[in-house]
């Protein structure tokens, strides 16, 4: 078999709420973006199978993705901002839907949390109904993760009412001028910059598409950012597969 990768609009979220202790404290929420070895996530739980997008919870495909720089892994700080807290050996339970991609990479990053001061506790949460009720609905947790998969998601990610709890006047004044401006893609890129300063969430990595074909077929583009799937080029062999 041949087998393709591509990309996704899918970020695997790390999420933090926001709006309970201590992730209300922005220096935790960098903690925790300092704590996680996002390659280390990619490689252990996914094979390898996964773009680290520095934490940026745009997919390379939207216009105003840009890679960043601003949380490389580095437990010592993660752990001196703890300290500067005055968190240090703080509980917090990770409440983690029933997936098998999420209990995997909740594994990983119940470790690095611990290695650097927090004391993470794991918590299965059926999924999706529990998930759906608890987490997304009633803002019921410290932490969690899942894969968001729509597309151009970044003004439902971070509005006030959604679950992630993120609530900052500028960054919802940058993400409604962009909708109405000319200067959309420059407006976007400063309203992540926002998001990626206060930490508001960790985008573990950018989902790959992963694509087995039979030997002989081409023209199947691996990559996956709308519900369509072209299949006018696909060929098996010298022949059209249609």
């Amino acid at each position: 078999y041949t087998v393709a990768v591509g990309t996704t609009n899918g970020e695997l979220l790390l999420s933090m709420n926001n709006q309970r202790s201590p992730f209300d404290d922005v220096r935790v929420r960098q903690a925790v973006m300092f704590a996680i070895d996002r390659q280390a996530v990619i490689d252990t739980a996914l094979e390898g199978y996964g773009t680290d997008i520095g934490g940026v919870p745009v997919p390379p495909t939207d216009p105003w993705f840009e890679e960043s720089d601003l949380y490389p892994y580095d437990p010592a700080r993660a752990r001196a901002l703890l300290e500067e807290a005055g968190v240090l050996g703080v509980e917090v339970t990770m409440s983690i839907p029933s997936l098998p991609y999420a209990q995997a990479v909740s594994e990983i990053v119940y470790s690095q949390l611990r290695e650097v001061g927090f004391d993470p506790v794991i918590e299965t949460t059926e999924f999706p109904a529990v998930w759906l009720a608890q987490v997304m609905g009633q803002k019921d947790y410290d932490m969690s993760l899942i894969a968001h998969v729509e597309p151009r998601d970044v003004p439902t990610l971070f509005s006030p009412g959604y679950y992630l709890g993120f609530d900052d006047a500028d960054t919802q004044a940058l993400l409604a001028s962009a909708d109405e401006s000319d200067d959309e893609v420059a407006l976007m890129r400063e309203a992540v910059e926002n998001i990626m300063e206060q930490a508001a969430a960790n985008t573990l990595m950018n989902v790959a598409n992963i694509v087995v074909m039979e030997p002989g077929v081409t023209g199947v583009d691996p990559n996956v950012v709308s519900g369509a799937l072209e299949l006018s080029g696909i060929q098996q062999g010298s022949e059209r597969a249609d």
